[in-house]
This record gives structure tokens, C-alpha cells and sequence, in this order.
């Protein structure tokens, strides 16, 4: 069984990353799961979500210790 993630939470995730953090974010993400994120993303598709923990992760150590 794969797990899913509905495109409006990931929509709604991406809102929530201050601008110009998004692209220091999907650095950190290996090849196949960069495509996902710079791709359009569409609210009622469904995505892997072995592909959000990952950016869920970054987003973290990016963002760790700042205000």
C-alpha cells in the first residue's frame, strides 16, 4: 500500500515557507523528489508521501534556530 498526501495539504504546507526559502529547501531533497516540488502542484491530486517527509525534514533543518 502506498500512502498518500491530498495536493492541498502540500499546497498548504509550501504557503506556510517564508519566500526564498522554498528553493533552499528543495536543495537539500534528492533528484526525484526535487521534480515533485518544482512541478506544478495540483490541489486535488494525490502525491507520495515519501516524497513530503523528506521535504517536511528539510524544512526543519533549514529552518531549525530561526525566528
Amino acid at each position: 500500500m502506498i500512502v498518500q498526501i491530498k495536493g492541498t495539504a502540500v499546497l498548504d504546507t509550501i504557503k506556510t515557507i517564508k519566500e526564498g526559502e522554498f528553493e533552499r529547501i528543495v536543495r537539500h531533497l534528492d533528484e526525484e523528489t526535487q521534480k515533485v516540488f518544482q512541478g506544478e502542484i495540483f490541489p486535488s491530486s494525490w502525491y507520495p508521501f515519501d516524497a513530503f517527509a523528506p521535504f517536511l525534514e528539510a524544512d526543519i533543518r533549514e529552518n531549525s534556530g530561526r525566528e
